[in-house]
């Protein structure tokens, strides 16, 4: 079965799962669709699409689409992707999926009534070495996990032309990156944070380009955050527990982990030649269909609802 990928928006992250599709063999980019129908031509005729569509609800209304990849500014992801479900496609959305718990299970209760298959796009959990080093922690091979911290920050230019920028769209560095790393410390940890508090930095354009959070999991674990679009830091996420620590290098498009143990030998590594990480969740959602199944058990629904809490909460709790 080849999954026929259509695409809405003609932006880097785009191009990016362009690839990734015309990386695997199980899958086709069969449409590209933008608000200038000039724009979507240039995207197919750049990434092997096959046709151009100038409206998102023409590429939503092509019975030979299977799968929508939803690459519009934050604040479209939910209502474009009730749509596409609608529409009886399969849907993977850019993450973060929602700001908010009630948006994030609005779109999975739509998942529900429709039937479809919806897969939140967050690419970091299918990497092979953030796997890897899961299993590490899940096979005791550091003991009980204490303490985490981790970053995902760039430099990048604030300006209006940027949809971080805005904040009717959803913009700022805790929506854009941080959902990174609170997916990421979700996905270890195993279970929903007991509390959320962080600290917000709002620019000039009135999005948040910095902030930092520190969680507390039920488990004992304590873990620090930090975010950001104004600073580079090197993106690295540490696990510390009472027989080790894991390293997982830039650890949202992680290609090296490693874990040590209590006196700080390496005693295994998972590295990864992949260039372009996009290509495991274009082929857990191939791998979903060809199986008939509706969600994905790195990113479940209830996943997706609890990191929407998690930046609610997060955001929450530096505004009360």
């Amino acid at each position: 079965m080849t999954v026929r990928f259509g695409i809405l928006g003609a932006g880097n992250i785009a191009r990016k799962l362009a690839a990734a599709v015309g990386a695997c063999e199980e899958a086709e980019l069969a449409a590209v669709a933008a608000r200038d129908l000039s724009r979507a031509e240039a995207f197919c005729r750049e990434n092997g699409g096959r046709k151009a569509y100038g409206s998102y609800d023409e590429l939503l209304n092509d019975p030979e689409i299977d799968a929508v990849y939803i690459a519009l500014p934050n604040k479209l992801h939910l209502p474009y992707a009730i749509q596409a479900m609608e529409h009886g496609k399969a849907v993977l959305s850019e993450k973060p999926f929602a700001a908010t718990r009630a948006e994030a299970a609005e779109g999975v209760e739509a998942a529900r009534r429709t039937g479809a298959l919806f897969m939140e796009a967050m690419w970091t959990r299918w990497l092979p070495p953030v796997q890897q080093a899961k299993r590490w922690l899940d096979e005791g091979r550091i003991g009980k996990p204490l303490l985490a911290d981790l970053a995902f920050t760039f430099a990048g230019e604030a300006t209006r032309r940027d949809p971080r920028y805005h904040p009717e769209l959803d913009g700022g560095s805790l929506m854009d990156v941080g959902c990174y790393c609170l997916s990421t410390i979700q996905y270890f940890a195993g279970e929903r944070p007991a509390k959320v508090c962080g600290v917000l930095k709002t620019g000039a354009l009135g999005v948040d380009e910095v902030g930092t959070g520190s969680l507390l999991f039920p488990s004992g674990l304590v873990a620090s955050i930090g975010f950001g679009m104004q600073v580079r830091s090197n993106g690295d996420f540490w696990i510390y527990g009472e027989k080790g620590k894991i390293l997982l290098r830039e650890f949202w498009g992680c290609r090296d982990a490693r874990c040590y143990d209590a006196d700080g030998n390496e005693v295994d590594r998972c590295t990864d030649e992949e260039t372009n990480g996009f290509v495991y969740e274009v082929r857990e959602l191939c791998r979903l269909l060809r199986e008939g199944k509706k969600e994905s058990p790195f990113m479940t629904w209830q996943d997706t609802i609890d990191v929407a809490e998690s930046i609610e909460r997060l955001r929450a709790s530096f505004t009360a």
